[in-house]
């Protein structure tokens, strides 16, 4: 039989060979389409594809038709469909219907072995989407021809086919329970005399009749209904692992066989309506149990609380707005060191965009009016006017955010840990299941079934698989709720093992408040100092536009922004400088340098302001709670005048002045090296360093147009009063998640206690499956909640 299926099923797709066999070597393929795929994998020396799952590929479409794609090459269309274009990368994402396997996912990311000008292809496997970096001078067609001659056709659409596809997936699972449901119903009518013990009242011709009726339906309910359930076990086994559906194909194949057993040697009717009823309650309650994690998501797509704001322009005024409100049409204003957040041309005479956000390339590109700049650059010069031509994706700008270039070195986390615990967890439901079957096999034969089926059945290892994400997921909401958003799970562990931290003096725990002192100044050098901080976000230039003219004309070009130590830029002509006194004069061994924020035009020094600094409200309070539990530090790279202030709260040993950014690092690192879990948090504007080089980094941001990709989380400057209590709620995690865990177990073993009896009709247990996990889910949000509750935040 083997050999007849080896000759019949196609080596590349596993359809039936139907027609002239086409053979290659001992391989057989049912087309030229799935030879020719096998051709291009073995000629690359790709074969591993094929040993990840058996039969992995999909028979092409469109393989020989190198027309269908040409529409793609007309102009503007690249520009449409990509989210990222220059003269040396281009960035596409397509979705890929056909995904469905590890070996999809191996051949598809070896794009670039297999299509020359291809860079890099990632594999979205849950959206089934692959984003491809690709050289521009290469044809989009070409790659929609080479992924439609490996099988996979991608769907490409001016509209979200994303969002059609999983629509699709509901109205499945939909048609599969109305499918179990009617047959089950039929079944159990056709059995009717079986339970009413009236067979004998029927002729053996309609005794047989109904019972080889209740066989073909339950096939179908199998074979369509419950396809899920084994084809996830199979894929599961074959890769040397067992998920939590495992137990279930085991369980609903043991009914199945025996009831198969008993109906064709005649001894009885067997299971058939407990086998389809079992498969309808599961159905039903995946179906139920989805919609409850859809109800207690709170987005677990938490990246959408990403508060990424913009500057818009409306009728000559500049006000502050959410980037999701943007429409295309709109202008908007983006400073120095701002991110662009939605694809834009540019209206300034010229700029010089970072895309290392995007690509991971440092060097800025230069801009001139009219070009298009793409979502997720950073503006690296003077202000700059943009008119939005997309609609922002704000999941595209905060999975920028989680871009490999900005990720940590961080140990596996609890994600990892729950789903080896709910691995090892199934691997023990067989074993008890096993033990179940020989015990009853040696005490009660006739009853072995029963209490096998209910201890496969009810025991659900994926409420452990659970436990974690959706403790994130409530997690989330309430970080976000209270003014911080964090950047990741991971980012969440990290934060809960924090026993120290390390404070940014100005922008952070300070804000200057300005008081002029003027040498020299004259009207218009005022407006020249202007049009030079009006570029700027750093909290120094903030505090000087308040004092400065308004409404200026002047333009700023050449602007640079130099960390700790100030900012210059070309206005009507003359060179500006504005920050300490060793950058504005050029005198590094400079006594002045200790006070002051002064202003050189064309190298004279012109004049300096003298900037009060006050502390931020709470900031008292948030040193004093944070201070019994944390080693607290602070970080200033400005002179001494506010030591004395902060040694009301901390000792002049946790106090460090004159801290330049490469300071700070070597600070944290040194901590990190004595074994601490270091915090740094601060404007992330001349700390962009620290940030990334601590365990877990804070932007804190009074205006939420800028952050740094460097951190690992954004707190709005005005919930600054609620970290002790935000870092205390944190630490609950590892509680929360062991509790639901233990009670996880709990629940488990109290079913498993009643199953190996027999005291549990297999579908009773199916309804109790999918109630368990529910429960647990329900559980952890209590128990998030009154976390929150119990450290006093907004919940």
């Amino acid at each position: 039989m083997k050999e007849i299926l080896d000759k019949t099923l196609c080596f590349h797709c596993g359809d039936e060979c139907r027609g002239t066999l086409i053979e290659l070597g001992n391989k057989n393929f049912c087309c030229n389409g799935c030879k020719t795929v096998y051709q291009i994998i073995e000629g690359n020396n790709l074969c591993d594809y094929y040993q990840l799952d058996a039969h992995p590929g999909i028979q092409p479409q469109y393989a020989n038709d190198t027309n269908k794609w040409q529409w793609l090459d007309a102009d503007g269309i690249g520009d449409t469909l990509c989210q990222f274009r220059s003269k040396d990368l281009a960035i596409i994402t397509l979705h890929i219907p056909g995904i469905h396997c590890a070996s999809c996912i191996y051949l598809l990311e070896k794009l670039p072995h297999l299509a020359v000008g291809v860079i890099a292809a990632e594999v979205d496997f849950l959206k089934k989407t692959i984003t491809i970096k690709y050289n521009p001078a290469m044809r989009l067609s070409s790659i929609a021809n080479v992924l439609s001659r490996l099988g996979y056709t991608p769907v490409i659409s001016m509209k979200d086919g994303e969002e059609k596809s999983n629509k699709k997936s509901d109205r499945s699972l939909v048609y599969k329970i109305g499918v179990a449901g009617f047959f089950a119903g039929n079944i159990m009518m056709l059995s009717l005399p079986e339970y009413l013990d009236s067979t004998a009242n029927l002729s053996p011709t309609f005794t047989i009749v109904f019972r080889v009726l209740s066989a073909v339906f339950a096939a179908i309910v199998l074979g369509y209904a419950g396809q899920d359930f084994f084809k996830s076990a199979w894929g599961s086994l074959w890769v040397g692992k067992i998920n939590m559906d495992v137990p279930l194909a085991f369980g609903l194949g043991a009914i199945a066989l025996d009831s198969y057993y008993e109906v064709f040697t005649n001894n009885g009717s067997g299971y058939f309506d407990s086998l389809c009823g079992l498969i309808f309650m599961l159905l039903v309650g995946r179906f139920f149990q989805k919609r409850t994690f859809n109800a207690l998501n709170f987005n677990r797509d938490y990246k959408s609380y990403f508060p990424l704001a913009v500057t818009k322009i409306l009728e000559g005024k500049e006000f502050s707005v959410k980037v999701n409100s943007l429409e295309a049409g709109d202008e908007i204003k983006v400073r120095n060191g701002e991110l662009i957040p939605a694809d834009a041309k540019l209206l300034s005479t010229a700029t010089a965009i970072d895309y290392s956000f995007v690509t991971g390339e440092s060097d800025a590109q230069p801009c001139m009016r009219n070009d298009t700049i793409f979502a997720g650059g950073r503006n690296k010069g003077a202000a700059v006017r943009l008119k939005v031509i997309n609609k922002v994706e704000q999941s595209y700008l905060t999975k920028l955010w989680n871009a490999d270039a900005f990720r940590k070195n961080k140990k596996e986390g609890w994600g990892n840990w729950s789903a080896k615990m709910a691995e090892k967890f199934s691997v023990a439901v067989l074993t008890i299941a096993f033990i179940t079957a020989g015990y009853w096999y040696l005490v009660d034969s006739t009853h072995l079934l029963r209490p096998v089926i209910s201890v496969l059945v009810i025991v659900c290892p994926c409420v452990l698989a659970l436990a974690v994400p959706f403790t994130f997921g409530a997690m989330h909401s309430i970080f976000s709720k209270n003014g911080m958003y964090l950047k990741d799970a991971e980012s969440l562990e990290q934060l809960a093992q924090i026993d120290t931290i390390v404070f940014d003096k100005t922008g952070t725990l300070t804000l200057p408040s300005e008081t002029k002192s003027s040498i020299t100044m004259d009207d218009y050098d005022m407006e020249l100092c202007a049009a030079v901080v009006n570029n700027s976000m750093h909290p120094v230039s903030i505090a000087l536009k308040n004092i400065l003219p308004e409404n200026i004309i002047l333009e700023a070009d050449n602007l640079q922004e130099i960390s700790g130590a100030g900012i210059k830029a070309l206005v009507d002509g003359k060179l500006v400088r504005i920050g300490l006194y060793d950058f504005v004069s050029g005198n590094q061994n400079a006594t002045e340098k200790l006070s002051g924020t002064y202003v050189s035009i064309d190298g004279q020094i012109k004049g300096k302001f003298n900037l009060n600094h006050s502390f931020r409200e709470d900031v008292k309070e948030v040193l004093d709670k944070l201070k019994i539990s944390k080693e607290i530090y602070v970080l200033s790279g400005d002179n001494t005048r506010d030591k004395e202030m902060l040694s009301q709260f901390l000792s002049e040993g946790n106090i460090h002045f004159h801290q330049a950014p490469q300071d700070k690092m070597d600070f944290i690192s040194s901590l990190k090296n004595n074994h601490k879990k270091v915090m740094m948090i601060g404007d992330g504007l001349n700390d962009a360093g620290a940030l990334q080089v601590s365990n877990f980094g804070v932007t804190v941001n009074d205006d939420i147009n800028a952050f740094s990709p460097a951190s690992d989380a954004i707190l709005d400057a005005k919930f600054l009063g609620r970290l002790p209590q935000l870092i205390r709620f944190a630490a609950a995690t590892k509680r929360i998640i062991y509790t639901s865990f233990l009670f996880s177990i709990l629940y488990n073993s109290f079913g498993l206690y009643f199953a190996v009896q027999g005291l549990l009709a297999p579908w009773v247990a199916a309804v109790l499956m999918p109630i368990s996990s529910i429960t647990v889910v329900l559980y952890t949000q209590g128990l998030v909640r009154w976390a929150a509750y119990k450290n006093k935040l907004e919940i």
